[in-house]
């Protein structure tokens, strides 16, 4: 999630604890793959994270990614349903255009990625919030879905609020580790070893 190595330490300090979370989950659900299938997504191994969870894909037409599933939280945080709606909706074109390439940078390269918002409320509050998101494969096996969390910072201050009236991206980060790819399925070859129980 790391673009530079001098980065890495303040960055690694600021990370949602629920995004740290649900990447360790993730990295054991795809074991050796480049992305865990979708019927390994185990609910119970995030049940903490589930309200700002949610399953995005990207719409072949338009290019956009459309909200699939979202939890509780996503929908509170934007004040608004979201399933059935494309993702960069509600921003200007040239974040909408940053939004795009960032979850088509996850889906297309299986790497796991960052993104850092922020929200103006009514009230003339930020609300600061993170999206983790990462490659999931579909049923069909063959599209690569956005497993992702949007999770707000917390914030003591913050007052209850109407709608958003603003919105700004503040850092878009993808993994530079390479993920593995998935294991090519051979024929299993078998050693005999001599010697053991006769």
């Amino acid at each position: 999630m790391w673009v530079s190595e001098e980065l890495r330490a303040s960055q690694e300090e600021r990370v949602h604890p629920f995004s740290s979370m649900l990447l360790q989950a993730w990295e054991a659900m795809r074991g050796e793959r480049s992305a865990p299938l979708r019927q390994d997504l185990d609910l119970k191994q995030v049940r903490k994270l589930l309200p700002g969870l949610f399953i995005a894909e990207q719409d072949a037409p338009s290019g956009d990614f459309v909200w699939r599933l979202a939890g509780t939280a996503v929908t509170a945080l934007m004040e608004r349903e979201v399933t059935g709606h494309s993702i960069s909706e509600g921003w200007d074109s040239f974040e909408s255009g940053t939004i795009r390439r960032f979850l088509s940078g996850v889906s297309g390269t299986h790497r796991p990625g960052l993104l850092r918002m922020r929200f103006l409320t009514d009230r003339g509050q930020w609300i600061v919030a993170e999206m983790a998101a990462m490659p999931l494969m579909a049923a069909d096996g063959q599209t690569t879905q956005v497993l992702g969390g949007l999770f707000a910072f917390p914030d003591p201050e913050l007052k209850h609020y109407d709608a958003l009236k603003g919105r700004e991206l503040l850092f878009a980060r993808q993994s530079d580790a390479e993920t593995p790819a998935a294991p090519s399925p051979g024929p299993r070859r078998f050693r005999v070893i001599t010697g053991g129980r006769g």
